[in-house]
Protein backbone atom coordinates (compact mmCIF):
# COMPACT_ATOMS: atom_id res chain seq x y z
CA UNK A 1 0.00 0.00 0.00
CA UNK A 2 1.21 3.52 -0.90
CA UNK A 3 -0.87 5.01 1.72
CA UNK A 4 -2.75 3.69 5.24
CA UNK A 5 -5.11 6.66 5.60
CA UNK A 6 -8.45 4.91 3.19
CA UNK A 7 -11.60 5.19 4.87
CA UNK A 8 -13.94 2.37 4.82
CA UNK A 9 -16.47 1.98 7.21
CA UNK A 10 -19.64 3.34 6.43
CA UNK A 11 -19.99 5.18 9.40
CA UNK A 12 -16.67 6.74 9.34
CA UNK A 13 -17.51 7.81 5.62
CA UNK A 14 -20.15 9.27 6.23
CA UNK A 15 -18.91 11.39 9.22
CA UNK A 16 -16.02 11.94 6.90
CA UNK A 17 -18.50 13.11 3.92
CA UNK A 18 -21.25 15.31 6.44
CA UNK A 19 -18.21 17.41 7.68
CA UNK A 20 -16.23 17.57 3.97
CA UNK A 21 -19.54 19.42 2.63
CA UNK A 22 -20.36 20.88 5.55
CA UNK A 23 -17.08 22.89 5.28
CA UNK A 24 -16.44 22.99 1.53
CA UNK A 25 -17.98 26.31 1.20
CA UNK A 26 -15.59 28.20 3.65
CA UNK A 27 -12.47 25.64 2.79
CA UNK A 28 -12.98 25.50 -0.92
CA UNK A 29 -11.81 22.18 -0.81
CA UNK A 30 -13.79 19.71 -4.01
CA UNK A 31 -14.70 16.05 -3.56
CA UNK A 32 -12.90 14.07 -6.96
CA UNK A 33 -15.34 11.36 -7.55
CA UNK A 34 -13.07 8.45 -9.49
CA UNK A 35 -15.53 5.79 -9.98
CA UNK A 36 -16.95 5.29 -13.64
CA UNK A 37 -19.20 7.61 -15.09
CA UNK A 38 -22.23 5.30 -14.62
CA UNK A 39 -21.54 4.51 -11.31
CA UNK A 40 -21.24 8.69 -10.87
CA UNK A 41 -24.98 8.93 -12.92
CA UNK A 42 -26.28 6.18 -10.43
CA UNK A 43 -25.34 7.82 -7.51
CA UNK A 44 -23.19 10.21 -6.46
CA UNK A 45 -22.69 12.92 -3.07
CA UNK A 46 -24.05 16.14 -3.79
CA UNK A 47 -21.85 18.58 -5.16
CA UNK A 48 -18.77 16.13 -5.97
CA UNK A 49 -16.75 15.94 -9.41
CA UNK A 50 -16.44 13.02 -12.00
CA UNK A 51 -13.35 12.06 -13.58
CA UNK A 52 -13.17 8.30 -13.42
CA UNK A 53 -9.82 7.20 -11.46
CA UNK A 54 -7.72 5.85 -15.46
CA UNK A 55 -8.95 9.80 -16.64
CA UNK A 56 -7.26 11.54 -13.83
CA UNK A 57 -3.65 11.78 -15.16
CA UNK A 58 -4.87 12.68 -18.87
CA UNK A 59 -7.57 15.39 -17.33
CA UNK A 60 -5.02 16.90 -15.06
CA UNK A 61 -6.47 20.59 -16.95
CA UNK A 62 -9.47 19.80 -15.03
CA UNK A 63 -7.89 19.68 -11.21
CA UNK A 64 -7.98 22.42 -9.05
CA UNK A 65 -4.82 24.75 -8.53
CA UNK A 66 -1.73 22.71 -7.53
CA UNK A 67 -1.38 23.04 -3.68
CA UNK A 68 -5.13 22.95 -3.12
CA UNK A 69 -7.01 20.18 -0.86
CA UNK A 70 -8.89 17.27 -2.49
CA UNK A 71 -11.59 14.76 -1.06
CA UNK A 72 -11.57 11.92 -2.72
CA UNK A 73 -13.98 9.14 -3.22
CA UNK A 74 -12.98 6.07 -5.13
CA UNK A 75 -13.87 2.02 -5.28
CA UNK A 76 -10.95 0.80 -7.24
CA UNK A 77 -7.93 0.30 -4.57
CA UNK A 78 -5.20 -0.70 -7.30
CA UNK A 79 -6.35 2.53 -9.14
CA UNK A 80 -6.00 4.89 -6.08
CA UNK A 81 -2.37 3.16 -5.89
CA UNK A 82 -1.32 4.54 -8.88
CA UNK A 83 -3.56 8.14 -8.87
CA UNK A 84 -2.92 9.20 -5.22
CA UNK A 85 1.11 9.26 -5.41
CA UNK A 86 0.15 11.16 -8.99
CA UNK A 87 -1.77 13.75 -6.89
CA UNK A 88 0.20 14.01 -3.63
CA UNK A 89 3.52 14.38 -6.26
CA UNK A 90 1.61 17.32 -7.93
CA UNK A 91 1.31 19.49 -4.45
CA UNK A 92 -2.70 18.20 -3.61
CA UNK A 93 -3.40 17.23 -0.06
CA UNK A 94 -5.96 14.63 -0.23
CA UNK A 95 -8.32 14.66 2.75
CA UNK A 96 -9.97 12.69 3.15
CA UNK A 97 -9.53 9.75 1.11
CA UNK A 98 -12.79 7.28 0.72
CA UNK A 99 -12.65 3.43 -0.54
CA UNK A 100 -16.31 1.90 -1.49
CA UNK A 101 -16.58 -1.57 -2.12
CA UNK A 102 -18.27 -2.75 -5.10
CA UNK A 103 -20.60 -2.18 -6.31
CA UNK A 104 -19.89 1.31 -5.22
CA UNK A 105 -23.34 2.82 -5.71
CA UNK A 106 -24.66 0.28 -3.24
CA UNK A 107 -22.40 1.10 -0.66
CA UNK A 108 -22.47 5.00 -1.48
CA UNK A 109 -26.52 4.89 -0.89
CA UNK A 110 -25.67 3.06 2.85
CA UNK A 111 -22.86 6.07 3.18
CA UNK A 112 -25.88 8.19 2.52
CA UNK A 113 -28.91 7.12 3.96
CA UNK A 114 -29.85 9.77 6.33
CA UNK A 115 -26.98 12.40 5.44
CA UNK A 116 -28.98 13.80 2.78
CA UNK A 117 -26.09 14.45 0.31
CA UNK A 118 -27.47 11.65 -2.33
CA UNK A 119 -28.40 13.01 -5.90
CA UNK A 120 -28.70 10.83 -8.98
CA UNK A 121 -28.04 11.00 -12.94
CA UNK A 122 -26.09 14.13 -15.18
CA UNK A 123 -25.27 17.32 -12.86
CA UNK A 124 -26.11 19.98 -14.65
CA UNK A 125 -24.66 22.52 -14.21
CA UNK A 126 -21.90 20.43 -13.90
CA UNK A 127 -19.11 20.87 -10.61
CA UNK A 128 -15.70 22.38 -11.67
CA UNK A 129 -12.70 21.62 -9.27
CA UNK A 130 -10.72 23.76 -11.70
CA UNK A 131 -10.11 27.98 -11.94
CA UNK A 132 -10.12 30.35 -14.10
CA UNK A 133 -6.85 32.82 -14.54
CA UNK A 134 -7.82 35.21 -11.41
CA UNK A 135 -6.42 38.05 -13.74
CA UNK A 136 -9.00 37.37 -15.90
CA UNK A 137 -11.78 36.61 -13.15
CA UNK A 138 -11.26 39.65 -11.96
CA UNK A 139 -11.29 41.55 -15.28
CA UNK A 140 -14.29 40.40 -16.54
CA UNK A 141 -16.36 41.29 -13.09
CA UNK A 142 -15.28 44.62 -13.89
CA UNK A 143 -15.69 44.12 -17.84
CA UNK A 144 -19.09 42.66 -17.54
CA UNK A 145 -20.21 45.20 -14.53
CA UNK A 146 -19.01 47.82 -17.37
CA UNK A 147 -21.35 46.54 -20.00
CA UNK A 148 -24.36 45.58 -17.71
CA UNK A 149 -24.60 49.34 -16.70
CA UNK A 150 -24.49 50.58 -20.20
CA UNK A 151 -27.57 48.88 -20.90
CA UNK A 152 -26.35 47.87 -24.48
CA UNK A 153 -28.66 46.14 -26.47
CA UNK A 154 -27.18 43.17 -26.01
CA UNK A 155 -27.83 42.52 -22.29
CA UNK A 156 -31.36 43.77 -21.66
CA UNK A 157 -33.32 42.13 -18.99
CA UNK A 158 -30.43 40.10 -17.76
CA UNK A 159 -32.02 39.49 -14.40
CA UNK A 160 -35.15 37.65 -15.64
CA UNK A 161 -33.21 35.68 -18.88
CA UNK A 162 -30.46 33.22 -18.78
CA UNK A 163 -28.31 32.89 -21.34
CA UNK A 164 -30.65 30.45 -23.57
CA UNK A 165 -33.61 32.39 -23.48
CA UNK A 166 -31.45 35.41 -24.50
CA UNK A 167 -29.83 33.45 -27.74
CA UNK A 168 -33.53 32.16 -28.34
CA UNK A 169 -34.88 35.70 -28.37
CA UNK A 170 -32.52 36.51 -31.05
CA UNK A 171 -30.22 38.57 -28.77
CA UNK A 172 -26.36 38.09 -30.49
CA UNK A 173 -23.69 37.06 -28.65
CA UNK A 174 -20.60 39.03 -28.44
CA UNK A 175 -17.47 37.78 -29.86
CA UNK A 176 -14.28 36.62 -27.37
CA UNK A 177 -11.01 35.48 -28.65
CA UNK A 178 -8.49 33.79 -26.67
CA UNK A 179 -5.12 34.02 -27.98
CA UNK A 180 -2.89 31.11 -26.80
CA UNK A 181 -5.87 29.48 -25.00
CA UNK A 182 -3.87 26.20 -24.40
CA UNK A 183 -6.27 23.38 -22.90
CA UNK A 184 -9.18 25.89 -23.28
CA UNK A 185 -10.20 26.54 -19.25
CA UNK A 186 -10.57 30.45 -19.47
CA UNK A 187 -12.43 29.47 -23.10
CA UNK A 188 -15.02 27.08 -21.40
CA UNK A 189 -15.35 29.59 -18.43
CA UNK A 190 -16.17 32.52 -19.95
CA UNK A 191 -18.46 30.88 -22.54
CA UNK A 192 -20.58 29.62 -19.26
CA UNK A 193 -20.93 32.99 -17.93
CA UNK A 194 -24.84 33.96 -17.31
CA UNK A 195 -24.57 37.37 -16.84
CA UNK A 196 -23.45 38.03 -20.78
CA UNK A 197 -23.81 35.73 -23.53
CA UNK A 198 -20.71 34.95 -24.97
CA UNK A 199 -19.45 33.12 -28.43
CA UNK A 200 -15.68 32.24 -27.52
CA UNK A 201 -12.90 31.16 -29.68
CA UNK A 202 -9.37 29.20 -28.51
CA UNK A 203 -6.31 29.79 -30.79
CA UNK A 204 -3.64 28.04 -29.85
CA UNK A 205 -0.79 26.13 -32.11
CA UNK A 206 -0.23 23.16 -29.41
CA UNK A 207 -2.65 20.39 -30.90
CA UNK A 208 -2.23 18.06 -28.36
CA UNK A 209 -3.93 21.07 -25.94
CA UNK A 210 -6.50 21.44 -28.49
CA UNK A 211 -7.23 18.00 -28.12
CA UNK A 212 -8.73 17.64 -24.96
CA UNK A 213 -11.88 19.58 -26.21
CA UNK A 214 -11.68 20.22 -29.52
CA UNK A 215 -14.16 18.22 -32.17
CA UNK A 216 -13.70 15.17 -33.50
CA UNK A 217 -11.37 15.86 -36.27
CA UNK A 218 -10.01 19.70 -37.80
CA UNK A 219 -10.01 19.47 -41.92
CA UNK A 220 -6.53 19.30 -43.07
CA UNK A 221 -5.03 22.84 -43.84
CA UNK A 222 -2.75 24.81 -41.95
CA UNK A 223 -5.47 26.53 -40.02
CA UNK A 224 -7.94 23.86 -38.91
CA UNK A 225 -11.13 24.83 -37.38
CA UNK A 226 -14.00 23.06 -35.69
CA UNK A 227 -17.33 24.42 -34.24
CA UNK A 228 -17.68 22.92 -31.42
CA UNK A 229 -15.46 20.91 -28.61
CA UNK A 230 -16.46 17.39 -28.29
CA UNK A 231 -14.46 16.58 -25.14
CA UNK A 232 -13.75 19.63 -22.53
CA UNK A 233 -16.60 22.16 -23.49
CA UNK A 234 -19.15 19.30 -24.56
CA UNK A 235 -18.63 17.99 -20.58
CA UNK A 236 -19.17 21.78 -18.88
CA UNK A 237 -22.14 21.96 -21.65
CA UNK A 238 -20.62 24.56 -23.13
CA UNK A 239 -20.07 23.52 -27.10
CA UNK A 240 -22.45 25.81 -28.81
CA UNK A 241 -20.93 28.57 -27.55
CA UNK A 242 -17.13 27.51 -28.34
CA UNK A 243 -14.96 27.52 -31.24
CA UNK A 244 -11.51 25.79 -31.68
CA UNK A 245 -8.90 27.57 -34.01
CA UNK A 246 -5.59 25.29 -34.62
CA UNK A 247 -2.97 27.85 -36.02
CA UNK A 248 0.65 29.62 -35.83
CA UNK A 249 -0.52 32.35 -33.87
CA UNK A 250 3.16 33.83 -34.69
CA UNK A 251 1.81 33.78 -38.59
CA UNK A 252 -0.61 36.70 -37.32
CA UNK A 253 -2.65 35.69 -40.53
CA UNK A 254 -5.77 33.81 -37.84
CA UNK A 255 -5.73 36.96 -36.43
CA UNK A 256 -6.57 39.28 -39.14
CA UNK A 257 -9.59 37.06 -39.44
CA UNK A 258 -10.59 38.65 -36.69
CA UNK A 259 -9.62 42.37 -37.01
CA UNK A 260 -11.36 45.19 -35.31
CA UNK A 261 -14.46 42.46 -34.80
CA UNK A 262 -13.86 41.47 -31.05
CA UNK A 263 -15.64 42.29 -27.84
CA UNK A 264 -13.26 40.94 -26.04
CA UNK A 265 -9.27 39.47 -26.76
CA UNK A 266 -7.80 37.52 -23.92
CA UNK A 267 -3.98 37.17 -23.82
CA UNK A 268 -3.08 34.88 -20.97
CA UNK A 269 0.67 33.62 -20.23
CA UNK A 270 1.51 34.72 -23.81
CA UNK A 271 4.08 36.89 -25.55
CA UNK A 272 5.59 37.56 -29.18
CA UNK A 273 6.08 40.96 -29.76
CA UNK A 274 6.05 40.80 -33.29
CA UNK A 275 2.19 39.65 -33.20
CA UNK A 276 1.05 42.39 -30.53
CA UNK A 277 0.02 45.28 -33.30
CA UNK A 278 -2.20 42.48 -34.89
CA UNK A 279 -3.84 41.29 -31.53
CA UNK A 280 -4.61 45.26 -30.27
CA UNK A 281 -6.10 45.55 -34.22
CA UNK A 282 -8.64 42.59 -33.03
CA UNK A 283 -10.70 44.83 -30.22
CA UNK A 284 -13.53 46.68 -31.73
CA UNK A 285 -14.10 49.76 -31.18
CA UNK A 286 -15.71 49.80 -27.31
CA UNK A 287 -14.16 46.55 -26.38
CA UNK A 288 -12.02 44.98 -24.52
CA UNK A 289 -8.56 43.62 -24.02
CA UNK A 290 -7.23 41.40 -20.86
CA UNK A 291 -3.60 40.32 -20.82
CA UNK A 292 -1.44 38.63 -18.42
CA UNK A 293 1.80 37.68 -18.95
CA UNK A 294 5.17 37.27 -16.81
CA UNK A 295 7.49 40.73 -16.28
CA UNK A 296 10.97 40.91 -16.50
CA UNK A 297 12.26 39.51 -12.63
CA UNK A 298 10.90 36.40 -13.33
CA UNK A 299 14.06 34.82 -14.65
CA UNK A 300 15.31 35.13 -11.44
CA UNK A 301 12.99 33.19 -9.51
CA UNK A 302 14.72 29.50 -9.19
CA UNK A 303 14.24 27.59 -12.16
CA UNK A 304 11.45 28.53 -13.37
CA UNK A 305 10.38 29.72 -16.79
CA UNK A 306 10.44 31.99 -19.11
CA UNK A 307 14.09 32.60 -18.66
CA UNK A 308 14.31 34.98 -22.00
CA UNK A 309 13.38 38.37 -21.71
CA UNK A 310 11.91 38.32 -25.49
CA UNK A 311 9.10 36.46 -23.39
CA UNK A 312 8.69 38.85 -20.82
CA UNK A 313 7.05 42.26 -20.19
CA UNK A 314 8.60 45.11 -19.43
CA UNK A 315 7.03 47.87 -16.47
CA UNK A 316 4.54 49.81 -18.55
CA UNK A 317 5.36 48.21 -21.70
CA UNK A 318 1.42 47.18 -22.33
CA UNK A 319 0.03 50.81 -20.87
CA UNK A 320 2.19 52.32 -23.23
CA UNK A 321 1.16 49.86 -26.11
CA UNK A 322 -2.53 50.69 -25.60
CA UNK A 323 -1.98 54.28 -25.22
CA UNK A 324 -5.19 56.54 -25.43
CA UNK A 325 -7.55 53.41 -24.34
CA UNK A 326 -9.23 53.53 -20.97
CA UNK A 327 -7.06 51.62 -18.44
CA UNK A 328 -9.11 49.23 -15.99
CA UNK A 329 -6.58 47.24 -14.45
CA UNK A 330 -2.83 47.91 -14.42
CA UNK A 331 -0.93 46.04 -12.12
CA UNK A 332 2.05 43.25 -10.88
CA UNK A 333 1.24 40.56 -8.66
CA UNK A 334 3.24 37.64 -7.73
CA UNK A 335 2.39 34.25 -8.43
CA UNK A 336 2.23 31.40 -5.81
CA UNK A 337 6.12 30.67 -6.51
CA UNK A 338 6.91 34.69 -6.20
CA UNK A 339 7.19 35.53 -10.16
CA UNK A 340 5.85 38.53 -10.82
CA UNK A 341 2.86 38.77 -13.09
CA UNK A 342 0.89 41.17 -15.03
CA UNK A 343 -2.39 42.09 -14.38
CA UNK A 344 -3.87 44.27 -17.31
CA UNK A 345 -7.12 45.11 -18.90
CA UNK A 346 -8.18 47.77 -21.14
CA UNK A 347 -10.52 49.37 -23.14
CA UNK A 348 -10.39 50.63 -26.75
CA UNK A 349 -12.17 54.43 -26.74
CA UNK A 350 -15.74 53.68 -28.34
CA UNK A 351 -17.74 55.09 -31.18
CA UNK A 352 -20.43 55.78 -29.26
CA UNK A 353 -21.98 54.31 -25.91
CA UNK A 354 -24.81 52.59 -27.80
CA UNK A 355 -25.29 49.19 -29.62
CA UNK A 356 -21.83 48.34 -31.13
CA UNK A 357 -22.90 45.84 -34.22
CA UNK A 358 -19.13 45.09 -34.54
CA UNK A 359 -18.42 43.04 -31.73
CA UNK A 360 -21.66 40.70 -31.88
CA UNK A 361 -20.37 37.35 -33.34
CA UNK A 362 -21.66 36.33 -36.83
CA UNK A 363 -22.75 32.98 -36.76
Amino acid sequence: MVFSTIISGITEARMALTTWHTEAAETRCGLLDMRSAADFSLLHVRGSTNIPAEQVQERSFELPPRGSTLAILADDLAALEETIPYLHGNGYTLVPVIGLPQPSSQALEHVLEGAGLEERGAVCPPVYLWKPSPCFAEAMAHIEKLLLSEKLETFTDLDNQDSEARCTAGVPASLAVDVGCGAGRDCVWLASRQAVVWDVVGIDNDERLLERYKASSFSRSHRREANCFLNFAEKTGTSHRCTAVLADVQRTACLSDYANRCCLVHVSRYLHRPTLPAIKAMVAPGGFIVFHQFMEGSQSVGPCRPKNSKFLLQAGELRDLFAGWQVLMDDVRPISDGRPLSYFAARRPPVDMGYNETYHSRR
